[in-house]
């Protein structure tokens, strides 16, 4: 029998707004996920690269990078990693 898949279990937070992307964290931690939060885009960039997640939340409204140019710099990298993007405004 084929066992379905769970879905992305790693989760990258990213937020310029430190203490929302904590409490993502710590909601998402709480329903079984292994996340981590980031406000650095660039560093996020790098880090899915490596491979060290499977889902991507994004602010999109954030100085330097938007949350819509870190997600077109992923694909134009080749990185088909599930994105959310999401915002408080």
């Amino acid at each position: 029998m084929k066992t379905l898949n769970p879905g992305p279990k790693r989760v990258l937070v990213l937020d310029d707004d430190q203490a929302m992307a904590q409490t993502a964290v710590l909601i998402l931690n709480r329903l079984g996920y292994e996340s981590q939060g980031e406000t650095n885009p660039a560093k996020s960039i790098r880090r899915i690269l490596d491979n060290e997640f499977d889902l991507l939340l994004t602010d999109y409204q954030m100085p330097g990078l938007n949350g819509f140019q870190v997600a077109q710099t992923l694909r134009t990298m080749g990185s088909m990693i599930p994105i959310i993007l999401h915002t408080g405004e």
